[in-house]
């Protein structure tokens, strides 16, 4: 159904999880095969900000922060890992609670935000579309220019034992380092212990004697990083 991709905004009724109906006549529209990505106009959202602040009385913003809304709209579907990683933690931290019954588990609400993450200046709104990639959900906060720096970063990082094998996931995730000019660094001089297998995840029963740095590096980047070792 590639009529749809003329970036005319059509009205949306009944949408559900996983379907939505256009008023509009599409019988003369190609099939719908598979896929596709639906954005919603992102003054909708700030008018029904405005419209949700007018009711709450007393509790009302004095002032609306359009800017910020414009972020929230635009990356509203973006799962990052940064995030995900950090309340990963907390979840896990909440279940060992659970568990062995020690410790003050949550019973309240637990808010996070990191709104000094976002863009200090607007961003184009071709800087913030899809490319098809694996890093479209970062792209659509912090733009394409941002991404292409971290994937082409250049980084030396000292020591790959617990914290160094979440911060080599993590920036395999995030695609730093992962274009053809950047270049990641991994230094460790020690090696893989059975002790270290409970705690430091890249690492298994059959990389016990091997070199931590070079496991580590082969073990968490994708092949199109550009990553070498020190200490090995």
């Amino acid at each position: 159904m590639t009529e749809l991709n003329d970036g005319k905004p059509r009205k949306v009724k009944n949408a559900r999880p996983y379907s939505f109906f256009l008023e509009e006549d599409t019988s003369s529209f190609g099939a719908y095969v598979r896929g596709g990505i639906v954005t919603q106009d992102v003054q909708r959202v700030i008018e029904y900000a405005i419209s949700i602040n007018g009711t709450l009385g007393d509790r009302k913003l004095e002032e609306i922060d359009k800017k910020l809304l414009h972020h929230f709209a635009s990356g509203s579907r973006a799962v990052l890992n940064p995030m995900a990683a950090m309340f990963g933690g907390i979840v896990g931290q909440e279940v060992v609670k659970a568990c062995s019954g020690k410790f003050h588990p949550l019973y309240q609400f637990f808010y996070f935000d990191s709104v000094e993450s976002l863009p200090v200046d607007p961003l184009e709104p071709g800087d913030l579309k899809p490319k098809n990639s694996r890093y479209d959900a970062q792209i659509s906060v912090f733009g394409s220019k941002l991404q292409n720096k971290l994937e082409a970063a250049k980084i030396f990082m000292v020591g790959s034992g617990a914290l160094g094998c979440e911060f080599l996931k993590n920036l395999a995730l995030m695609g730093i380092s992962c274009s053809q000019n950047g270049n990641l660094t991994v230094t460790d001089d020690d090696v893989i212990e059975k002790s270290n297998l409970s705690r430091q995840f890249l690492f298994r029963d059959w990389n016990i004697g091997q070199p931590k740095s070079t496991v580590a590096a082969t073990a968490a980047m994708k092949p199109l990083l550009e990553s070498g070792t020190l200490g090995a």
